[in-house]
């Protein structure tokens, strides 16, 4: 029993003596050097904004403001053409009042001291809802929209579908609640495909900050054809149907062209945003198509339909 205590007592002391020392260990990481991000999207009959800011290091805090670009010389150039300067604002925002066309290659050049950043992007050409329709509502206001789309062929498309509705905004915190009654509030629907082959195959639900959540998918399944498919909407109305004549509301469909870098760019941000505090995926590069720097510069078009739709009369139990 004696031999028993003095082993744990070696053990304990062991357990004690390695718990205690320690030694504090300064690792100098070199900073590197900070790049350019340009960001800016090109559409159909819109002015320009380029975003100019720099990237920052590892212990950068997420409160501060990124670094902004103010001294920079930016040129818009319209199929290899010369246009104008752009002009600084704030925020490194820089503008141009020209309005960018379908089917022409957009190129921007910035030079910023020493450095010389560029990005092109082609703005496709738009394309429409040939049919959208209600087929279903069920009685937690989930309602099934079927839409068909006439697809271009041997031509590579890539395409976004979002929805949103007008409604009473409401602001409220501890103290009281006000209500904007003139329901012009622009709320998004969640939205997905309802088919389980379009979940798996094709389906991306996906945030953007310029696009808001949508259902982003190619054309490599129908190539040429006419796409027929359902959209699942949970458009949920905060308000009640202000009279008893109406009983319904609208639910506005955007379909977006949109050009293969700006798809890339999507797909690969929705991918790093899923790896967030993941330790167990591999690291995710959002995807680039900036020279002498990193960003993105998008094109897309788009069209807008709606579907009329009814009020629910599901009671919420809370």
């Amino acid at each position: 029993m004696k031999k028993i205590y003095v082993f744990l007592l070696i053990i304990f002391a062991s357990i004690f003596f390695f718990n205690s020392c320690y030694k504090d260990i300064e690792i100098n990481i070199e900073e590197s050097e900070r790049r350019i991000v340009m960001n800016a999207m090109f559409f159909n009959d819109s002015t320009v904004k380029v975003s100019l800011t720099k990237t920052v290091g590892l212990n950068y805090s997420y409160n501060k403001i990124l670094p902004r670009v103010e001294n920079a010389t930016v040129k818009l150039y319209e199929n290899d053409v010369f246009v104008e300067n752009l002009t600084y604002t704030e925020n490194g925002i820089y503008v141009t009042n020209i309005l960018v066309e379908k089917n022409k290659r957009y190129k921007i050049i910035a030079e910023v001291d020493d450095k010389i950043v560029t990005g092109e992007a082609i703005i496709p050409e738009d394309n429409s809802f040939e049919k959208i329709k209600l087929i279903q509502t069920n009685e937690y206001q989930e309602n099934i929209v079927e839409f068909t789309i006439p697809d271009v062929k041997d031509i590579e498309n890539f395409y976004v579908i979002d929805a949103y509705f007008y409604d009473t905004l409401y602001y409220w915190n501890e103290d009281y609640t006000q209500i904007d009654s003139l329901g012009l509030y622009k709320n998004y629907a969640n939205i997905h495909f309802d088919d389980q082959f379009s979940v798996s195959e094709m389906d991306y639900i996906f945030f953007n900050p310029y696009i808001n959540s949508g259902i982003i998918f190619n054309d490599h399944f129908f190539d040429g054809q006419k796409y027929v498919q359902n959209i699942n909407v949970s458009a949920f109305k905060w308000s009640e149907s202000p009279n008893p004549l109406q009983d319904s509301f609208y639910v506005y469909f955007r379909l977006f062209s949109v050009n293969e870098d700006f798809y890339n760019y999507i797909i690969s941000y929705g991918e790093y945003q899923y790896s967030i505090d993941n330790p167990f995926v591999e690291p995710v590069n959002v995807y680039s198509n900036i020279e002498g720097g990193i960003g993105i510069l998008g094109g897309f078009s788009f069209t807008v339909d709606s579907v009329k739709v009814p009020f629910s009369t599901y009671v919420w139990e809370y």
